[in-house]
């Protein structure tokens, strides 16, 4: 899929509230990071860059590179 949502809930007056969001770039990457092992780990966004790739919908090396340097 070439389009990541991101649905997220949160307390509000009157009950709870669901949020949807999409994520491009670095947020998609990191979303996919943080689901994959529950925290952003140098290790999970480069799985999280290769599945991207492996998917054909464009992995995100040069924003990966920047984070692990």
């Amino acid at each position: 899929a070439r389009t990541h949502l991101v649905v997220s809930k949160r307390d509000a007056p009157g009950g709870a509230r669901a949020e949807v969001a999409p994520v491009s770039d670095d947020a998609r990457l990191a979303e996919i990071a943080r689901l994959m092992s529950g925290r952003q780990t140098a290790a999970a966004l480069r799985r999280a860059d290769e599945l991207l790739a492996e998917g054909g919908t464009g992995g995100a090396a040069t924003a990966l590179a920047v984070r692990t340097m």
